[in-house]
């Protein structure tokens, strides 16, 4: 396809209450439904249940509550997932070490800076090897850990603006 998508990785760094699980679910939302994927699978991962729900509670809403939107696309919105049956794709929750096996086409990894290691992303990334043009989409706000994967990620975002690595 010549349509892909120029960057793959985004990074939001939100203070607290500004809408950043919001604007995910919507991203989320979109990367089910009108991407273009088909099997589009969507994951909304955190280290815990309570933390996934907060991208994944929002995108049901709005499935739920737009009619127009479910009959357009076919959604069907369930309590652990949102899915479209006729493009088998879906959105769902992941919890902590995510199983191999997934095909991400978009991962949003909220509250990264909470991860102790990189676990879940790595496997994420690594699934995502199938698609042609997927997102991981970080979302977070700040964090006081040096060690966690929110810390290397935007240090390394820092020396990309910076210019000392090139991506």
């Amino acid at each position: 396809s010549t349509n892909l998508r120029r960057y793959r990785e985004a990074f939001l760094l939100v203070p607290r209450k500004n809408g950043k699980s919001q604007l995910a679910a919507a991203i989320g939302n979109y990367m089910l439904c009108a991407d273009g994927e088909h099997a589009a699978e969507v994951f909304s991962g955190a280290t815990t249940e309570k933390q996934a729900g907060e991208v994944f509670l929002p995108a049901q809403i709005m499935c739920r509550d737009n009619e127009n939107l479910k009959s357009f696309y076919g959604i069907d919105v369930r309590a652990s997932n949102i899915n479209i049956p006729q493009t088998g794709s879906k959105f769902e929750r992941i919890i902590g070490d995510p199983p191999d096996g997934s095909s991400p086409s978009c991962a949003i990894i909220d509250e990264i800076h909470e991860h102790k290691d990189s676990r879940m992303i790595d496997t994420m990334i690594t699934g995502m090897g199938a698609r042609e043009h997927p997102l991981m989409l970080y979302i977070s706000t700040a964090g006081s850990n040096i060690s966690s994967p929110c810390y290397s990620l935007q240090d390394d975002l820092t020396k990309v603006l910076d210019g000392v690595i090139d991506n």
